[in-house]
């Protein structure tokens, strides 16, 4: 068997040719460069002739949407792609410098991440464009924070800040502090400025997450990128100088650090993964690419203690990658999907960003939550602080076309962001304290159905485990996990016999205050279902009692679940097992005893719910699933068995069922 991960594609060769042709099918206004893997604007033959300063980055695909993504007005005015986690060649790199830059225009800065083979191709391609007489800069970005080294190296990593610094007449290479692309952009750059185009190129290394004392490559390009190419757009946008925009984005690329850490490796297409975590494994400080810097944890940590670790190593004085940050500062915060992240995940790492930035004392004026620069698939997350002034706030929130740039949503008026507080917009009654006409029982009656419904909610969290084993034939793997939680919700208001939380002496006020619980705690179809339940339960109860109101409640509550469900008996749901216990209860009482009725009734939920196993579903979650793999019974169902059998044993053990329907 090959061990090649999936992934969606037609072929390996082609699918960064592929991808590239995707982004501009949907986004019309860039377009390729014919025979290079080279996006550019579409009008950029007018930004050239406006003066104004272009923009270039690039690097290895597998980051998307950087930096394609990143190409519009007030952004990048091209990107260059290579292979998978590979720089791109020179050729390329000169190719676009010489589409967006002449010897007559404002010039081009090139914004580079701190990797030795982009700082080589994209110097190469600058040297190249400088012998053609191009004007050109190049700007390094390296906000890695995982290196410690205080010896010698070449500089952080550009990571994901390199995306805040790409908004400038000239043109502006901007590359990740990484070998190969600092190499290949920086031979383009110089065959550029050979050709008499002005060209500049920024390096991006502000990886935080190194701490080798040795020489090393040094910091690399990480996310940070992201602002490099939104700042030096805004200001090329400005109409700022090549000499302007390059001076600001080299400070900025000292401003900013990242640290990232991930729970899953990715893999190149038709490869492997390209290394190994445990299943309670996470790593800090990789790469865009995914090198390891050696810090693994050897069991999974929560958000909290995640974002506290990534903050403390990036602020850690004793690393020589470190980002000074105190009380007072003001940064935005870039929290940066790596790929296989959920947006849940990511909605709680960066809630927890901000709130342990501010609990210490820094200002977050700027926020950002997204996938800004990925590694394929890679289940992780990055966070990127740039520390801000005027001139780089203007920059961030500077309009744009760029389709991959999220821009957060201020409240008109404001200019600082602000964790707004709960907005209370109407005070909801709390259901326990709903008055009804439902006749009060007596104490014996109330306290037979307290310890029923004590023992209901101990046996559904107790198989808790069980029914979520058989949800995940036909669910989401969470029926068990939904009552529990509703049981345990029950528990926390029940309080003693002797002085009850519930409302036992009065049944029908019981079924409304148990519907109010159940629909706020479980959620969902069952929550809503067990909710309708109760609530016309509740209202045959008004009038009393007795066996006869007792079998009314419960027709009342299957009725109402076929209404609303949808569902019928024979559908392979929870109602199987209601309906067939309603039927048979409802026939016996009167007949037998109140306890041989309602033992005969679990007995027939039971049948009912084993039933099911063999049944199609024609309703509910599983209804979606083939019926070659449902084989067991339908969760639902017999979660309906659990708490009749509860209420049969509890009442056999008190010998109380003359009591409760009497």
């Amino acid at each position: 068997m090959s061990s090649a991960s999936k992934k969606l594609i037609n072929s390996v060769e082609r699918c960064v040719d592929e991808a590239l042709e995707g982004l501009v099918a949907v986004n019309p206004a860039v377009r390729l460069l014919e025979g290079h893997r080279v996006v550019v604007r579409g009008d950029i033959r007018d930004v050239v002739n406006s003066s104004k300063v272009t923009l270039l980055s690039g690097g290895g695909s597998g980051h998307e949407p950087a930096h394609p993504g990143y190409i519009g007005r007030g952004m990048l005015s091209a990107s260059v792609a290579g292979a998978v986690f590979t720089s791109p060649p020179p050729g390329d790199i000169l190719a676009a410098l010489r589409t967006i830059s002449t010897p007559d225009s404002a010039g081009t800065i090139i914004i580079v991440t701190n990797y030795t083979g982009d700082r080589l191709n994209f110097g190469l391609a600058m040297e190249r464009g400088l012998q053609e007489g191009l004007k050109i800069e190049m700007v390094i970005v390296g906000d890695d924070c995982a290196l410690t080294s205080n010896d010698k190296t070449a500089g952080r990593r550009g990571l994901v800040g390199t995306m805040l610094i790409d908004k400038v007449a000239g043109t502006l290479i901007i590359v990740k502090n990484y070998t190969g692309d600092r190499l290949n952009f920086g031979l383009a750059a110089e065959r550029a400025k050979a050709e008499g185009l002005k060209v500049n190129m920024v390096v991006v290394g502000e990886d935080s997450a190194l701490t080798s004392s040795d020489k090393t490559a040094g910091r690399r390009g990480l996310c940070g990128t992201v602002f490099m190419h939104k700042i030096c757009g805004a200001l090329a946008e400005e109409g700022r100088s090549l000499e302007d925009i390059t001076k600001i984005a080299r400070d900025a690329a000292t401003k900013m650090g990242t640290i990232g850490v991930s729970l899953t490796p990715c893999s190149v297409p038709g490869a492997g993964p390209s290394f190994q975590l445990g299943a309670d494994e996470m790593e800090l400080g990789l790469g865009m690419t995914s090198q390891q810097v050696h810090i693994i944890f050897l069991q999974l940590l929560s958000a909290k203690e995640v974002v506290t670790m990534m903050l403390d190593h990036m602020t850690n004085t004793q690393s020589s990658t470190h980002l000074p940050v105190k009380k007072g500062d003001k940064v935005a915060c870039m929290v940066n999907n790596l790929g296989g992240t959920s947006v849940l995940e990511m909605s709680i790492i960066a809630r927890e960003a901000i709130s342990q930035l501010e609990s210490r004392g820094v200002v977050v004026e700027r926020a950002y939550c997204a996938s800004f620069m990925t590694s394929l698939e890679m289940a992780g997350v990055s966070i990127t602080l740039l520390h801000l002034d005027d001139t780089l706030r203007k920059c961030l929130d500077a309009d744009t076309t760029a389709p991959g740039w999220s821009k957060p949503w201020l409240p008109q008026g404001e200019t600082t962001r602000v964790t707004p507080t709960p907005m209370v917009y109407q005070q909801k009654a709390d259901t326990a304290e709903i008055s009804t006409q439902g006749a009060n029982v007596s104490k014996e009656e109330a306290a037979v159905i307290y310890k029923i419904i004590k023992l209901i909610a101990e046996r559904l969290i107790a198989a808790e485990e069980k029914l979520n084993s058989l949800d995940k034939e036909s669910g989401d793997g969470d029926c068990g996990s939904t009552l529990a939680r509703g049981s345990l919700k029950i528990q926390s208001k029940l309080g003693s016999l002797e002085s009850p939380g519930l409302p036992v002496g009065n049944p029908s006020q019981l079924a409304l205050t148990l519907a109010g619980i159940v629909e706020d705690s479980m959620g969902g179809s069952s929550g809503g279902l067990y909710s309708l339940f109760c609530t016309a339960a509740s209202v045959p109860l008004q009038k009393g009692s007795s066996g006869t109101q007792w079998c009314e409640a419960l027709k009342a509550g299957i009725s109402t679940i076929m209404r609303y469900g949808g569902a019928e008996p024979g559908d392979r749901t929870m109602l199987d097992a209601l309906h067939a216990a309603g039927t048979v209860f409802t026939e016996a009482v009167g007949k037998k005893s109140a306890m041989e009725a309602f033992t005969d009734a679990v007995q027939a939920a039971d049948k009912a719910a084993q039933s099911t196993a063999t049944m199609k579903a024609r309703a509910g979650r599983a209804s979606y699933v083939s019926a070659d793999h449902l084989k067991n019974p339908d969760p639902g169902a017999v979660a309906v068995t659990i708490w009749m059998k509860a209420i049969l044993d509890c009442t056999e053990t008190m010998n109380s069922f003359v009591i409760l329907l009497h």
